[in-house]
């Protein structure tokens, strides 16, 4: 018999995105679709992709896939057959310096939007967690405009 535990925190559909840079907090309205996906859908959405995430990782992927943002789980594996598929369009449609894709410190995702020409390098903490040490070294060599995303609990 297999006993489900299920946490008594529940979610608004809100979550709350951070510029690292300017400490500006936006509190954004998440798809109310999130909420209705099933497993089937989830699993369709992200394959084998989206095994190995926590729940906060995972809500996330899911939002932005909705958001229509094309996503990237960041550190790139070096060594991988595809990274250079990646690495390529990268650096010429938004000018992303290779290195910062890959080792300690990197966010969790890179958020690319084709049709705006923009991107987003995400962080995802679960609720009263913050960045590392690596994590703030990174931001500050590449400067990038990183977010931080957390849901926001009510209790």
């Amino acid at each position: 018999m297999i006993k489900v535990i299920q946490d008594e925190m529940e979610f608004k559909i809100e979550y709350e995105l951070k510029n690292w840079k300017t400490k500006e907090i936006q509190i954004i309205k998440a798809p109310e679709r999130i909420f209705d996906l099933n497993f089937k859908e989830i699993v369709s959405i992200f394959g084998n992709y989206g095994f190995g995430l926590n729940i906060a990782e995972l809500t996330f992927l899911l939002i932005f896939h909705l958001e229509e943002w094309g996503i990237i789980r960041l550190p790139l594996n070096r060594y991988h057959w595809s990274t250079d598929y990646i690495l390529t369009p990268l650096k010429r449609e938004f000018m992303i310096e290779e290195e910062s894709l890959f080792g300690k410190g990197c966010p969790d995702f890179l958020l690319t939007n084709n049709k705006k020409k923009e991107f987003k390098f995400v962080e995802i903490k679960q609720w009263e967690d913050s960045l590392n040490d690596n994590q703030i070294r990174w931001v500050e060599k590449y400067n990038y405009n990183v977010f931080i995303t957390r849901l926001i609990s009510q209790r």
